[in-house]
């Protein structure tokens, strides 16, 4: 078989174009070519998987090569639509147009092709991007218009921020989606609507989901009876089909009850496909072919289930539906207002409300930002207080210095108040002294003067004379007695 495989690959021309070259061991080369091929060697030319612009050679051993499969052109359309599809949300604007038309026109041109259920799941996400894109080009025409009135000196319309983008992205994010539902709305693609009311289920608390939920309801309305039309028709056409069957004998009976039985295994295959599908881009909704009954029977039953899950959920008082937009203005206007604790409690509310109401994505940034502003309030705090307790260390330390020179002023006053009062009783002292001195003196000379003052003023010498007693002496005695 390999001596055949590799006459096989003699027998093709130099630079063959090959989608794939598939080897015994299980490795794939896909978008190569043959460059030439020998009985022992075939060369190949295929796209790098990390560059796919950079072409590289390899060589390998042609009894190595299990088969070379080569692409129809409807699968290399598709393959290379759906790279394209995948990019969409990273590409420019002109390049997700022009993707969306291909995908487009290739759906028309394959209706029935097995490549087109990826396509068809690929296309809402790149319509979306657009759709993004065209919302950011809006918004940025409106910022430029308005700084433009601004400079004509013109009133406008208030600039949304980068910051506001930030705080309120949830409530942007919302309306971005309950626009694309309602542009599908318009075009009459209630399917596509309803994916697009999915994925805004997961944001029950945005200001725009009750308008949503009374528009899901009525497009629901209209799937199901569609759906259900679809459903008896299609019925009745495989009960004929069964009648038919039953009538045959034989091999041929059981070949057909063995083919409708088969057919049914394909339409269940084929709609377990579509709703992993579904479920893999968030969505719970999905078209069911016309001509596949097990999807077509699944279909209209989970409509009636979601028409009156909705129908009572909107009924409920207690429901979240559209309170968290407002919750979200309250925190982030307290966080202005640097009301830390009024904070806390909106958000204690927003989550409270569940994942389904605001995803934890968006609640988020909200606790990290209020852990931010407690922990920055916590170290203002902290320096506060040991700003104060510095400031009153300091004050305790002026006063005690204040109270220790009052005391020694004080000490200094009462030792002049006693040196004071020491000299003047000294002085006191001193004065009573010399005047008891004096008083003491003026006895004496008193006694002296009355003992001499008896003899006559003639005789007084002579008795003095005779006495041997002098002036002198009597000054010394009185200064003796004294």
């Amino acid at each position: 078989m390999r001596f055949l495989l590799a006459s096989v690959l003699l027998s093709a021309s130099f630079f063959c174009p090959a989608d794939s070259v598939h080897l015994l061991d299980g490795t794939v080369y896909k978008n190569c070519r043959i460059i030439y091929t020998t009985e022992s060697e075939t060369v190949i030319e295929y796209s790098d998987p990390a560059s796919p612009s950079i072409r590289r050679e390899l060589s390998l051993k042609t009894t190595d090569i299990y088969k070379i499969q080569q692409s129809t052109e409807e699968e290399i359309e598709a393959e290379k639509l759906e790279k394209l599809l995948r990019r969409a949300p990273t590409a420019e604007k002109e390049a997700v147009v022009k993707t969306i038309g291909m995908t487009e026109d290739f759906l028309k041109r394959y209706p029935e092709s097995i490549h087109g259920r990826k396509l068809r799941n690929l296309l809402p996400s790149a319509q979306a991007a657009l759709k993004e894109i065209e919302i950011k080009e809006q918004a940025q025409e409106s910022q430029k218009e308005g700084v433009e009135k601004e400079r004509n000196g013109q009133t406008s319309a208030p600039v949304v921020t980068p910051e506001d983008q930030d705080r309120y992205r949830f409530d942007m994010d919302a309306q971005k989606i309950y626009k694309s539902m309602m542009e599908f709305v318009k075009q009459k693609k209630e399917v596509k609507a309803l994916q697009m009311f999915s994925l805004l289920e997961k944001m029950q608390g945005a200001s725009c989901f009750p308008k949503a939920r009374v528009t899901a309801i009525k497009l629901i309305g209209i799937l199901e009876t569609r759906w259900q039309d679809q459903t008896s028709a299609l019925t009745a056409s495989r009960e004929g089909m069964e009648r038919k069957a039953d009538r045959l004998s034989g091999a041929k009976k059981t070949k057909a009850l063995q083919f409708i039985r088969e057919q049914r295994g394909r339409e269940r295959a084929d709609y377990q496909k579509r709703r992993e599908s579904a479920r893999e881009n968030g969505y719970r909704w999905f078209n069911p072919p016309d001509n596949n009954l097990v999807a077509l029977e699944n279909a209209w039953s989970f409509a009636q289930q979601e028409r009156k899950r909705l129908a009572q959920q909107a009924k409920e008082k207690t429901s979240h539906a559209g309170k968290a937009s407002a919750l979200i203005h309250e925190f982030w206007n307290a966080i202005d207002g640097a009301e830390l604790s009024e904070a806390q409690e909106a958000l204690t509310t927003l989550k409270s409300m569940g994942n389904s109401v605001v995803p934890i994505e968006y609640t988020t940034p909200m606790s990290e930002k209020l852990v931010l502003l407690k922990r920055e309030n916590s170290q203002r705090l902290a320096l506060e207080r040991a700003d104060s307790a510095r400031k009153a260390q300091e004050q305790k330390a002026e006063a005690r210095k204040k109270a220790s020179e009052e005391s020694r002023k004080r000490a200094l006053e009462e030792q002049k108040k006693r040196l004071e009062s020491f000299r003047d009783s000294r002085e006191k002292e001193a004065a009573e002294a010399q005047q008891q001195k004096q008083e003491r003196l003026e006895k004496i000379r008193a006694r002296a003067l009355k003992q001499t003052g008896a003899a006559s003023p003639a005789s007084t010498p002579a008795t003095a004379a005779e006495s041997g007693f002098s002036e002198a002496d009597r000054e010394r005695a009185i200064t003796s007695a004294h």
